[in-house]
């Protein structure tokens, strides 16, 4: 008798790859250079998405909603850079499939923004697992 194959899906589960290019500041927020990042994230069944980047500064955490046309998120970094407080990304998907965007945060009293360009990619839409029965 031939062993059956029993398929049935995970829960609905997108995962995606990040990569991009962000301003960066230097020492204090007049001195700015660009650097790269990347990372990636996984979004459930509603619009909410959690993950992972690392950049220059380090490694971070992001959680934040992905539609098909805006992506915004808070970037916390998990060893504390020089910068302590959360990073607010906002993207808007260009027609060419680019997210351009901003961040912003507050050092002290003085508040910084830069810009932040990125790729996203869907990597994994569904997953389904199988089992042997014998």
């Amino acid at each position: 008798m031939e062993p059956s194959v029993i398929t049935y899906p995970l829960p609905q589960t997108r995962l995606y790859s990040i990569a991009g290019i962000m301003d960066t500041f230097i020492g204090s927020l007049e001195e700015v250079k660009q650097a790269n990042f990347g990372g990636y994230f996984s979004q459930g069944e509603d619009q909410t998405i959690k993950g992972q980047l690392i950049d220059p500064h380090g490694s971070a955490t992001i959680e934040g909603t992905l539609t098909s046309d805006k992506l915004e998120f808070v970037k916390k970094y998990e060893n504390g850079p020089s910068v302590e407080a959360d990073i607010q990304y906002h993207y808007q998907k260009s027609a060419n499939g680019i997210w351009i965007g901003t961040y912003d945060f507050k050092l002290g009293e003085k508040k910084a923004t830069g810009n932040s360009t990125c790729q996203v990619t869907l990597v994994i839409l569904e997953q389904t697992t199988e089992e042997t029965q014998s």
